[in-house]
């Protein structure tokens, strides 16, 4: 196992204990990851120098969100479709802990 699956391996585990459920469901061309959070569904994807998260009460709404530019939020890819699993697990982790909390305060 090389190093980058062993990042890779420990990021998904350490977001499955925090209750964040990730899939990769693509590696290359683009980066894919769906899953769930808190009874939310949410997809990343990263291709042609941008990342992207978006949510849905669904999963075809999480990609379909998606793809109306309606996203949680936005990022450059300097990896052009190639960015390592475990950095984008790593920028989901971020994203979905802040979103995480914007959502306590707003209670």
């Amino acid at each position: 196992m090389n190093t980058e699956q062993r990042r890779y391996d420990s990021f998904q585990f350490f977001m499955f204990q925090h209750g964040i459920d990730a899939r990769v469901t693509c590696s290359l061309f683009p980066v894919q990851i769906e899953g769930t959070v808190d009874g939310d569904y949410f997809y990343f994807r990263a291709r042609g120098g941008e990342w992207t998260l978006s949510l849905g009460a669904t999963k075809d709404e999480a990609i379909s969100n998606a793809a109306c530019g309606l996203h949680l939020t936005t990022g450059d890819d300097p990896y052009e479709g190639l960015m390592p699993l475990s950095l984008a697990l790593a920028l989901v982790w971020k994203v979905l802990k802040n979103w995480r909390k914007q959502k306590e305060v707003m209670k």
